[in-house]
């Protein structure tokens, strides 16, 4: 059993993480551009922030002058009292993991950004590679039903769909990639596109001079030649 009251008086479509599905792209495009905005003005107070925190600085001839030279924490930690010396370790731990679990916070939101701003571009990238990948299927699938001479409709169909499948494989795999941030999007998009393009045009010449790639005799000839 599950409970299912969330959606009684709430409309599905409203907070949908996957809403990037459903637009066009122009809405895609603009909205990848409020998310990295949104990416580098974290970057930026991330930056100021933590900049100023473990700034070390004084003021000489009414001007602000950073320091260069680093604090050896030896002889500040032996210039302190005894009494002192035990809570100024215990608050630089305390701050030390404190900045640590920040960080790691930081660091997994940026991740998500950057993520869901690759999704978008994905998106992007589909809606047109998508449409080219149906003429690279159609020049693959229409020779080979003029190439295939034995078996009748069912060898060409055969083909044809271990053909698509093995496009579906490619077209999984590498937006798993993009989606993971190892390819760019794009490329990610149009690689099985660039993988079966080549093999649609050698089909589509073989077809348009009648050369028989099927047919054992067409090898044979190779062979004998060689």
């Amino acid at each position: 059993r599950f409970n299912l009251k969330e959606f009684q008086t709430e409309d599905l479509r409203d907070g949908n993480l996957r809403n990037f599905y459903m637009l066009t792209t122009a809405q895609l495009m603009e909205e990848a551009d409020s998310i990295r905005m949104s990416y580098q003005e974290r970057k930026v107070v991330f930056t100021n922030t933590f900049s100023e925190k473990y700034a070390f600085s004084h003021k000489e001839n009414d001007s602000l002058v950073t320091e260069t030279a680093a604090i050896n924490p030896e002889i500040y930690i032996d210039g302190l009292p005894p009494s002192y010396q035990s809570r100024a370790i215990q608050n630089a731990i305390r701050m030390a993991r404190s900045n640590r679990e920040y960080l790691i916070q930081l660091t997994s939101e940026f991740n998500w950004r950057k993520e869901l701003l690759a999704r978008h571009y994905l998106e992007w990238h589909k809606k047109i590679a998508l449409s080219a990948a149906c003429l690279i299927l159609f020049f693959i699938g229409a020779p080979l039903g003029a190439i295939i001479r034995k078996g009748g409709l069912g060898m060409p169909v055969v083909t044809s769909v271990v053909i698509f499948v093995i496009f579906h494989i490619l077209n999984m795999m590498f937006e798993k990639l993009g989606r993971e941030l190892i390819l760019e999007p794009w490329l990610a998009i149009w690689l099985p596109s660039i993988i079966l393009a080549p093999v649609g045009i050698f089909l589509t010449q073989r077809a348009a001079t009648d050369s028989g790639l099927m047919s054992a005799e067409s090898y044979t000839n190779i062979i004998r030649k060689i």
